[in-house]
């Protein structure tokens, strides 16, 4: 775990919400570890399914869904992860979009080695597409 870096929860006040606050430091954090110096290879979070904010950030971020399991005392989070010895990451040949609420699916295809790689809205429902190489 000495090569893993947790990027820490992010609360904005609703009075700045708009303002592109996380996505902002989202972007400070990534520059600091594109900096040379530090030991770290990945970074890791997690988030709630249907958190769109901070979903959406990590996702813009480059960050994969590598599970999706229970956490804190059993809420339902989806584990992010990036490797940063490979910032992009490549291409998938095989790539499934699950809906967001069937996390039994989501979890199969976890299981299979899949990672969560983009997330989409279509038909008044929210998707998440999983790929592998």
């Amino acid at each position: 775990m000495a090569k893993v870096i947790y990027q820490e929860i992010s609360v904005v006040l609703p009075a700045y919400r708009g303002n592109r606050l996380q996505k902002i430091l989202a972007g400070v954090i990534m520059e600091e570890l594109g900096k040379e110096g530090h030991s770290f290879r990945y970074i890791c979070c997690t988030v709630a399914p249907f958190n769109m904010p901070s979903l959406k950030d990590k996702f813009a971020q480059g960050m994969q869904i590598a599970a999706l399991t229970e956490k804190y005392g059993g809420l339902t989070r989806y584990v992010f992860v990036k490797d940063l010895y490979e910032p992009v990451p490549p291409a998938c040949r095989e790539v499934t979009p699950i809906p967001m609420n069937d996390f039994s699916a989501q979890k199969e295809k976890l299981a299979a080695g899949f990672r969560g790689i983009k997330m989409e809205e279509k038909e008044n429902r929210l998707w998440i597409h999983y790929g592998r190489k």
